[in-house]
Order: structure tokens, then sequence, then C-alpha cells
């Protein structure tokens, strides 16, 4: 988490004739007025002053010195949420909650203020814990100061800061291996090097790009080469049925300065390398055995950023957003708009996971499988209670996908079970499901005769 600082404020020393001495009294008028230095009977300045920061003594008047205050610390949200109306503290648990399955370590506070003559509510988001326990009150400064967003004719917008952005892809880059091999596996001798990156912000039409800027090293036709080349993730953004949509594109662009087109195009379509080049790479890096890249994991998070919907604590109650305008900016970031509404909540919930199961004979004829509970209008967090009876193992219980195992006793028996949950959320809502299951054996395979007896006859080839 970064903190900026506000300068602090200087505080000048008023001059000597601010500081209030004892009164001489006008007999005439019996006013009271200040005397100064100099003055007959007036006592000198160190007996004067009162040594607080309106009335403060100069350094050797014996008096200690007055500390001027401490600066105060800014940590601004990393994304934040306006909507018309002021919320009620009771709301940070529902927004906490929201927030938890993309920012479990996040933080939401609410602020209420005027916006042209209208209080509206104000949620500031922090993807990060705070570094220090006393941090809260440079938050809530932080907060107070985001620009509002609404335009005319919406209730309710979300801006994501450009800072939190540009750290977001940060993070993504410096946790990715920056030397690999033809398959993307980290390698120190890898021929493919990632040296920088860089993220851009575009207008029209939106989009968030993330760039890694590396080079590809190779010998070709006997000449040492590397070849620069960028790997952007352009992530579109737009509005389709009420949401924000992110379609991220993965663009390569490759150097040619130095030698023929006819050699760039080989080494991004892999004619010199076995099928593997630069289109290659793009697999690889993007694969399962290397980090996404930058960009892609940013796009996740800002798609949502802002949920659908938010669930009202303790209530039957829910919010429902509909947005209806998204724009970029390189200064403002990201800043999506739209309406909400109030509406009712209906709890549901369903078992997802194999009806029938296969038990293998290799396997001692074990089967198993994962379930889990579909919710929807369930408000976090959620507690599970499995049961399956005929089953010889649950992962856990209590789990939100559990493993169940079972097992078939012999060749051509079939087991068959129920396996049921029942899910109990934050305000008291429960629901219930089961699913029947039939586990079944599947029987060996029988030996090809031939891998042992190839003299046979029918084991001759024709």
């Amino acid at each position: 988490m970064r903190h900026l600082r506000t300068t602090p404020i200087a505080f000048v020393a008023l001059s000597f004739a601010a500081c209030v001495g004892p009164p001489s009294v006008d007999s005439s008028t019996q006013a009271v007025r200040e005397c100064a230095d100099g003055e007959p009977n007036c006592p000198p300045r160190e007996e004067r002053c009162a040594g607080t920061p309106d009335d403060p003594c100069p350094p050797d008047a014996g008096h200690p010195p007055v500390d001027p205050p401490a600066p105060i610390d800014l940590s601004p949200p990393d994304a934040y949420v306006e909507i018309s109306v002021c919320l009620s503290p009771t709301w940070t648990a529902a927004i906490q909650d929201a927030l938890a399955a993309n920012f479990p370590s996040g933080e939401a506070r609410i602020a209420c203020r005027e916006v042209a003559g209208v209080n509206h509510g104000f949620v500031g988001i922090w993807t990060r814990p705070m570094l220090l326990p006393d941090n809260g009150p440079a938050r809530d400064v932080g907060l107070s100061q985001v620009v509002p967003i609404l335009a005319d004719g919406e209730t309710i917008g979300a801006r994501a800061t450009t800072p939190w952005l540009q750290r977001t892809i940060d993070d993504a880059y410096w946790a990715m291996p920056h030397q690999v091999n033809d398959h993307g596996v980290p390698d120190v001798n890898g021929a493919i090097h990632l040296t920088d990156h860089s993220m851009k912000l575009h207008e029209a039409p939106p989009s968030l790009a993330a760039t890694v800027h590396g080079y590809f090293e190779t010998i070709l036709v006997g000449y040492h080469i590397q070849t620069g080349f960028d790997l952007t993730v352009d992530v579109g953004l737009s509005i389709a049925q009420g949401a924000l949509v992110c379609d991220p594109k993965l663009l390569i662009d490759v150097d040619t300065t130095g030698f023929d087109w006819v050699s760039a195009i080989s080494i991004a379509v892999g004619d010199y390398f076995g099928g593997f080049g630069l289109l290659g790479l793009s697999t690889a890096v993007n694969g399962a055995e290397a980090p996404d890249l930058p960009g892609l994991g940013a796009a996740e998070d800002l798609c949502q950023l802002m949920p659908r919907q938010i669930l009202i604590p303790g209530g039957a109650k829910k919010l429902v957003f509909t947005m209806s305008r998204v724009e970029t900016g390189p200064l403002e970031g990201l800043t999506i708009g739209g309406t909400w509404q109030l509406a009712d909540r209906k709890p549901s919930m369903h078992i997802v996971g194999a009806a029938h199961v296969s038990a293998d004979y290799d396997n001692a004829l074990h089967a198993g499988g994962t379930y889990r509970a579909a919710t929807d209008d369930l408000r976090p967090p959620l507690a599970y209670q499995w049961t399956a009876p005929a089953a010889y193992s649950i992962s856990s219980t209590h789990a939100a996908k559990p493993v169940i195992q079972w097992t078939v006793p012999a060749l051509g028996d079939v087991v068959t079970d129920t396996v049921g949950v029942v899910v109990t959320d934050a305000d008291g809502h429960v629901e219930t499901d089961s699913m029947a299951i039939d586990v079944t054996d599947i029987a060996p395979e029988a030996p090809d005769p031939c891998e042992q007896n190839h003299h046979l006859p029918q084991c001759q080839d024709p």
C-alpha cells in the first residue's frame, strides 16, 4: 500500500504585538489595551507569552518549545463508489461481504458528504490491509477527498483509480518469470527474456492495455540475433445487459529492425524453431505452466469491482445495479455509472456435481467426485452441512466444495446414495437440497491375446 503525505502546514510565529500582556487601564474610559515591548511597566516578553501555538514564546524564554501538529497522512482508496443516498454504518458489513470474494484482505469504509446541495454516500475500497493499525484516520481523510463521479441521471457510480490499476499490473509483472524456455517454463538458459512492462488507459474506445517488453534470443543462419517483441493484453471495456464487460485480447508486435520481414514472420509463427515462436510464447506464458500476463488479472478485478447486487444485512431486500456508462482516462482510471433499485431477495440453492459415478476396477472399485452448493441471494459467510450415508469418506462435511467417495463391493454391484446439504447464511436463511447418486463399476478390459502371443495366426500381419 502506498501512502501519500500532505505538505505539513507551517505555523508562522506571531509577532510580539500579538501577545496579550497584562492590561493597562485608561481611567477615563476603563478600556483595556495591550502593552508593547519597551513601554513602562510592561513585563518582559518571556513573562507575557503563554507558550501555546496561539501565543508562542521565544526559544530562550525557558518554556518548552511548542511542537507543530503532526502532518496528516493521506491514504486514498484503490477504488470507490458514489451513491445518491447516504448509507448507514450497518452497510459496511454488507459491502465488506461483497468484496470478500475478490479482495479477502480488503477493507470498505463509508462516508456521507454534500454534493451539489444533496447528501451522497461514498464507499472507499482498499484492496490490501492496513500496514499500521492506526492508519484508519488516513483512510478516512483519503475517502473525504475523492472526486464525485455521478453523471446526470445516474444514482450510482464506481471508479478504479489509476494508481491501483498500475499497482495491480506491477504486481503481476514482478510475479512472472523473466526468463523462460520455449514452453514458457522458468529457465536460466531460456531464449525468451522479459525486460520491462507498461500500462495505458485508452479513452476511445475504453480499454486498458498492459504490455510486456522483451526479446527472443536465437541463432539464425549463423548470426546471433536478439529480436525485440511486445506482448500486449488489451482489455476492451463495455457495458452489456447492465454490467461491465471485459474483453481481453492478446496482441504481438515483433521488431523487424536489422533483418528482412520474411525472417520476422518466421520468428513470429515459429517456422525456424520447430513450430515455436512468439505466437507460441503467448500461449506458453498464459498457460498453466506460467503466471498470467499482466492485464488479465487486472481485467478480472475490473469486471468484479462493481457487483451486480449487494444483499442488505438482516433483511429480505437487496440493491440491484444497472450500469450504463464506462469511461477511462490516464488520470481518472476507470469509471462506470448507472442506477440502483431496491428488490426482494429470493434465496435459493442447488447441488452441482455428478449424479452418475463410475468406480474403477484398477482403483479397488473406489469412486468419488467433488460437489458444491450453487447459491443465490444468500449472504456470506455461509455454513454448510453435507451428508452422504453410503459414502465411506467426505473430505469435510462443512466445506464449500467437499470430495465425496464411495466403494463398490464387487463387480456388477451398484451403490445408490443421496447427497444432501443444508446451507445457512449470515442472516439465518436456510436452504436445503439433495441429489440421488448411483455408483457403478468399470469392468477391466479383456487383455489383448496378441500382446503375449505374437505367433498366433490371428496376430500376424496380413
